[in-house]
């Protein structure tokens, strides 16, 4: 399955972050995104800037391990339940992007 509007960066690095939730561990942080995927923690900081911009993740001021789901389920969801989410909040998308 494809995530929608996401780029293959971004998909990389919200795997790992549902991963380290979904195992009870707290969220990662730039650096521990950066040793997980080889991407440098300037690169992860733009890509977080993404996430959070299109709804999958939101990140708490102040707060160390602050990246949280938005949607838990986002990895699971039919492609078409995704677009109509996406576009509900407002998103421009077009199908095909990691094909």
């Amino acid at each position: 399955m494809t995530r929608i509007g996401v780029t293959e960066r971004q998909a990389a690095v919200l795997t790992v972050i549902e991963d380290e939730v979904a195992s009870g561990r707290p969220s990662p942080n730039t650096v521990e995104l950066s040793r997980a995927t080889g991407y440098s923690t300037g690169e992860i900081a733009r890509i977080l800037d993404a996430l959070e911009y299109m709804g999958f993740i939101t990140r708490i001021p102040n707060r160390r391990r602050n990246i949280r789901l938005c949607s838990p389920s986002v990895r699971m969801a039919p492609d078409d339940h995704l677009i109509a989410e996406l576009t509900r909040r407002g998103y421009l998308v077009r199908k095909g992007l990691d094909q």
